[in-house]
C-alpha cells in the first residue's frame, strides 16, 4: 500500500471516528469544539483531494450512484428502525403525516416545521454531491470560474452569518454549499500542486506550533458546524483555525506508515459509518456505554456490516 493510500485511508477511518464522538455527545463543549471545527472541512478537502474531473454527464450519473443513492436507500432504513421504535418500545400510534410524509420529505428538506429527517447526516452526501457537480462544471469553463464561485461563497456565508441567517428551509442547501465547496476546491488543487508532500515536510517545530494555534483559536473561537452553520467569532477567523486544524492532522496522520486490510475496509465504508451510527447510539446510550468506548464499540461493529455489503450489497454504499 503507497504512502499516499495509507494516509487517506487513515485519515478517513479517524475522521469517522470524531464525527461518531461528536454526535455520541457528553465529551464537554471544548472537546466537541476542537472536533467540530476541522473534521467535516478535512472530509470535504479528502473529498476534493481525490476527485477526478469528468464530463457533466458522467459526472451525474458516478456521484448518483456513489452519494445520492446511499443517502436515500440508508433514510429507508433508519425511517424503518425509528418507526420500529414508536411501535414497540413507545407504544405509539403511526399516522400518515408524521411517520410517513415528514420523513419522506426530510429526505430532501431539514426544515422541522414540514419534515423529520430519519438520516440527518446525508445533508453531507448531499452537499457533496453538488460540489463534485459544480466543480466539474466550473472545471470545464476554467479554474479561475472555480476560484470566483470559491470568493462568491465565502463572502455569501461572511454576510449570511453577519445577518444571522441561519436557514433549515429554502436556503439550507445554498448556505450548506457556500460553506463546503471552497473546501473540496482547495483539496482538488492540493493534490495538483501535490500540497501534502510539502505539509508531510514541515519541520516538528512548525507543525506543533500550528497545533498550538488551532488549540487556542477553537478556545478563543467556541462552537462551529457548517451542517448547524456556526463559525464563531467571524467566518475568516474560523476558516484560518480550521485550515490550521487540518494542516496539523494532516501532517501527523502522514507520519502513520502502516495500513492493512482492516484499514482499507473501514476507509471505503465511511458512508455505512456515517449513516448508522446514531441508530447504534441509540442502543450503546441506553445501556450507559460511555462515548470514547461507544464510539469505538460502533467502529468495530460496523468492521462486519462492512464486509457484508461491500461482497453483497456493494451499491448500497456507493461502490461499483
Amino acid at each position: 500500500m503507497s504512502n499516499r493510500i495509507a494516509w487517506i485511508d487513515w485519515s478517513k477511518v479517524l475522521l469517522i471516528y470524531l464525527v461518531v464522538l461528536a454526535h455520541y455527545g457528553n465529551i464537554g463543549n471544548y472537546a466537541d469544539s476542537l472536533i467540530c471545527h476541522f473534521h467535516m472541512p478535512a472530509f470535504f478537502l479528502i473529498s476534493g483531494y481525490l476527485h477526478k474531473p469528468l464530463n457533466i454527464k458522467d459526472s451525474l450519473l458516478k456521484n448518483t450512484k456513489r452519494l445520492l443513492v446511499p443517502a436515500f436507500l440508508f433514510s429507508l432504513v433508519c425511517w424503518g428502525f425509528y418507526t420500529a421504535i414508536e411501535i414497540i418500545v413507545k407504544h405509539q400510534p403511526l399516522t400518515l403525516e408524521d411517520n410517513v410524509l415528514r420523513p419522506l420529505l426530510g429526505i430532501v428538506c431539514y426544515d422541522r416545521n414540514i419534515a423529520f429527517p430519519q438520516c440527518g447526516v446525508i445533508w453531507f452526501l448531499e452537499i457533496l454531491f453538488i460540489c463534485q457537480i459544480l466543480l466539474d462544471s466550473f472545471l470545464k469553463i476554467g479554474h479561475r470560474s472555480v476560484f470566483i464561485f470559491c470568493l462568491l461563497s465565502v463572502v455569501a456565508t461572511c454576510v449570511w452569518t453577519f445577518e444571522g441567517i441561519n436557514d433549515f428551509g429554502l436556503l439550507f442547501y445554498v448556505q450548506r454549499l457556500c460553506a463546503s465547496f471552497p473546501f473540496v476546491a482547495l483539496g482538488y488543487y492540493a493534490k495538483k500542486q501535490d500540497w501534502m508532500l510539502r505539509i508531510s515536510n514541515i519541520s516538528p517545530f512548525v507543525a506543533i506550533l500550528f497545533l498550538l494555534m488551532y488549540i487556542a483559536g477553537v478556545y478563543f473561537n467556541g462552537r462551529t458546524g457548517i451542517y448547524s452553520y456556526q463559525f464563531g467569532y467571524s467566518v475568516l477567523v474560523y476558516l484560518q483555525i480550521t485550515l490550521c486544524g487540518c494542516l496539523c492532522f494532516f501532517y501527523y496522520v502522514n507520519k502513520v506508515k502502516i495500513g492493512g486490510k482492516i484499514l482499507v475496509t473501514l476507509s471505503n465504508s465511511t458512508i455505512l459509518i456515517l449513516c448508522l451510527h446514531r441508530l447504534m447510539i441509540t442502543v450503546l446510550y441506553e445501556i450507559g456505554v460511555g462515548p470514547y468506548l461507544g464510539s469505538l464499540i460502533i467502529i468495530i461493529l460496523c468492521y462486519p456490516l462492512s464486509i457484508f455489503f461491500t461482497t453483497k450489497l456493494p451499491w448500497f454504499i456507493g461502490r461499483f
